[in-house]
């Protein structure tokens, strides 16, 4: 079964670009410049320019496959609609109870008297699945039918401009106005076995984006908290080596478990919310990573033109090549949050050049 939503609140495009901004400059962003320098400029700049292209074409492949989903969801909505409409109309004009129902006496058993309730209950059917073969009406209600349907038709013909409005978008199949995740497009779209893959494929994606986070949370307020220093200054810390000043029961790798425990506790029972009001959240997000990278230019400017550093990285090295296909991938892997990102977009006219703008 496919779970779709409507739209609900929606938002301009520009507050789509920075929610997109948001969703693809992550955390795999701010390691790509180490990344880059392991495995030098060339080699680098080839591979990113290569996934990049080559993820901003699968993103339009889901958006294509979003609306694609839309359209399949509206035909078979509007042609149930339709099957029921004549339904009802059908039932309007047929003739008294007495003449033409043949089902049980209870139901009926003479036009003076007033139908069963189960009768009238067969009106409220909610798939065609359920529609029964014969209705049964009353004489007073075959009596006033033809007033009934002009009345009917009447209705059909003329409607509100509020209702018009909604039908012209809705009557636009593949226009994105319903949000339909990924799992309900391979349910609609795989068979049974591309539905299993889809899922083991997605499960171990998110292992993998929660293992990173949490590792590099736990590791970064270890490296900022612990005090303790060799007294040769260019001796390299270990995993071993005590983290506090007179806390020698404390390792680094202890303090880091401490610190990855505490991570688990706070980000785990987001995982059992619905958010979906994000946007001081959004602006929140823009702020730390836009601080991010400055402070990363500045130090690394500092850096630089004190002669700490030198700006000289190496052509090629193929062995920096794996850790920067990684870090290229989740930075550019946005595809399982577009269909909560992209549907609200009022104006999605030019939705592709505004994904090509965030790459």
């Amino acid at each position: 079964m496919v779970t779709t939503d409507t739209t609900g609140e929606t938002y301009r495009p520009l507050t789509g670009l920075v929610y997109l901004f948001n969703l693809i400059v992550g955390t795999g962003a701010l390691a790509m410049p180490a990344a880059f320098a392991n495995a030098g400029w060339l080699a680098s700049t080839v591979v990113v320019v290569i996934l990049c292209l080559v993820s901003y074409i699968t993103t339009t492949f889901v958006i294509e496959t979003m609306s694609l989903a839309n359209a399949l969801l509206k035909y078979n909505k509007q042609k149930d609609n339709q099957t029921l409409d004549t339904y009802s109309i059908a039932g309007k004009r047929r003739a008294p109870t007495d003449r033409h129902c043949e089902g049980p006496s209870r139901c009926c058993s003479s036009s003076a008297e007033p139908p069963d309730k189960t009768c009238r209950s067969s009106r409220s059917i909610s798939s065609t699945e359920k529609l029964p073969l014969l209705e049964c009406t009353t004489d007073q209600e075959d009596e006033s039918s033809g007033a009934d349907d002009g009345v009917v038709e009447k209705q059909v013909v003329q409607k509100e401009p509020d209702v018009e409005d909604r039908e012209v978008e809705d009557n636009n199949f593949f226009a994105i106005t319903e949000k339909v995740e990924l799992g309900g497009m391979a349910n609609m779209f795989l068979n049974g076995v591309g539905v299993k893959l889809f899922y083991v494929t997605i499960a171990v994606y998110l292992y993998g984006d929660l293992a990173i986070y949490s590792a590099a949370i736990s590791k970064s307020l270890r490296d900022v908290t612990c005090s303790y220093k060799h007294q040769n200054c260019n001796e390299t810390l270990s995993v071993d080596d005590q983290c506090w000043t007179g806390m020698s029961s404390i390792s680094r790798q202890n303090a880091y478990r401490i610190y990855l425990a505490l991570t688990l506790l706070c980000i785990g029972p987001f995982a059992f919310f619905n958010v979906q009001k994000t946007k001081y959240l959004q602006m929140l997000t823009t702020l730390l990573r836009w601080i991010a990278f400055i402070s990363m230019i500045i130090i690394a400017m500092v850096a630089i033109s004190s002669g700490k550093a030198h700006a000289r990285p190496s052509t090629l090295s193929v062995r920096g090549i794996p850790n920067l296909f990684g870090v290229c991938v989740y930075s550019f892997m946005c595809h399982h949050s577009l269909p909560s990102l992209v549907t609200p977009i009022s104006n999605k006219s030019r939705i592709f050049v505004l994904i090509l703008t965030d790459y």
